[in-house]
């Protein structure tokens, strides 16, 4: 796939449902802000696929591509690389 406009394509990457024993369902738990990067645009915006980035909370629209779930993203949002 290939984005535009200094978009990227996440694959959002979901913390634990467990922490410090305690036990979270899908409701309770908090959405991560983290993802990596598995599409980018063409030009050379610092980002590799492949990369794990944060990102802002309200960053993005939820797309589904094929059944799977991503998030398309403004380049600007991205916090760091970890």
């Amino acid at each position: 796939m290939r984005m535009k406009n200094k978009k990227l394509l996440l694959e959002r990457i979901d913390d634990t449902d467990e922490v410090d024993g305690v036990i979270y369902t899908e409701d309770q738990r908090h959405k991560s802000f983290k993802g990596k990067i598995v599409a980018i645009d063409e030009e050379d915006c610092g980002y590799e696929i492949g990369d794990v980035v944060v990102f802002s909370e309200f960053a993005g629209e939820e797309v589904f591509i094929e059944d799977k779930k991503y998030l398309i993203i403004d380049s600007e949002s991205v916090w760091g690389i970890l």
